[in-house]
């Protein structure tokens, strides 16, 4: 097996376990995840898929393309509860994030700097050159559902250092583990609030405040709000209009373990 072949594996191994966790954390269950390498794709193959795409980025960048058809994307969508289509695709992509995020972080056990995730987008479908391409096997609720398709260039710092053995990193935290939090998680209330910035005002000024008062605050315009939940800041986003009301598009997000975490802070 060439050196490329090792680092997709390892890349896969690492992607399909992070996505069985996301799914879990969304859905409640645990899904049936297989995966399979395939050498191409046709045009056909490939025209009917929402693509996803997105860059690693570190020494040596790479970039994914995770395909879906519609019935996938708006299956695992639409069972946390999103009845309209524009939803169900929002939550399916927050879900790949998550794989995508938790990928990065288990590859990055034992290299000398971390991969991160660039800002992902839908996009066109991939290349058909120099990509390696791999089938992505779900079944949900005794349910099979159409595979997803990962395109992949595959870059050698991928690997495991020789200290890790040439073995997959374990993430310390075990789906049993996360099962009965969960099942106490899903009817919990949290507190969110949105901060579109911070200022520190002497009491003097505070005391000067009236109608008509500018308070400038350290947030810059175009600069992503924060949502923030017991003090701790989970995501951020831009503002957005939602039929007369305020909302916020979730832009970056912390990792699903740190957001679990918050309820202890309950």
């Amino acid at each position: 097996m060439s050196v490329e072949d090792k680092a997709v594996d390892h890349f896969l191994e690492a992607w399909t376990q992070e996505l069985g966790r996301a799914i879990q954390m969304f859905n409640g269950e645990q899904p049936v995840i297989t995966c399979g390498r395939i050498k191409e794709l046709t045009r056909s193959e490939m025209s009917d898929l929402l693509w996803w795409k997105q860059t690693f980025e570190g020494n040596y960048p790479f970039t994914t393309w995770i395909g879906a058809k519609e019935v996938t994307w708006s299956t695992l969508g639409g069972a946390f509860g999103a009845s309209d289509p524009a939803d169900a695709k929002s939550t399916y992509l927050e879900m790949i994030g998550q794989a995508q995020s938790g990928a990065a972080a288990v590859v990055s056990m034992g290299l000398p700097k971390a991969f991160r995730c660039g800002e992902g987008q839908i996009d066109a479908a991939p290349p058909f050159t120099g990509l390696w391409y791999a089938v992505v096997g779900l079944k949900l609720a005794a349910s099979e559902l159409p595979a997803l398709t990962v395109a992949m260039e595959p870059p050698v710092a991928l690997l495991p250092s020789p200290a890790a053995g040439g073995s997959l990193p374990q993430r310390t935290s075990s789906d049993a583990q996360y099962k009965p939090m969960l099942e106490r998680l899903m009817d919990l209330q949290l507190p969110l609030s949105v901060a579109l910035g911070r200022a520190q005002m002497p009491v003097r000024d505070v005391l000067k405040v009236s109608n008509g008062s500018v308070i400038e605050l350290d947030t810059s315009v175009g600069e992503y709000v924060e949502l923030i939940v017991h003090d701790t800041v989970v995501a951020r986003g831009e503002v957005v209009s939602i039929k007369g009301n305020y909302g916020v598009r979730i832009k970056e997000i912390i990792s699903r373990q740190d957001r679990i975490s918050l309820y202890g802070k309950n």
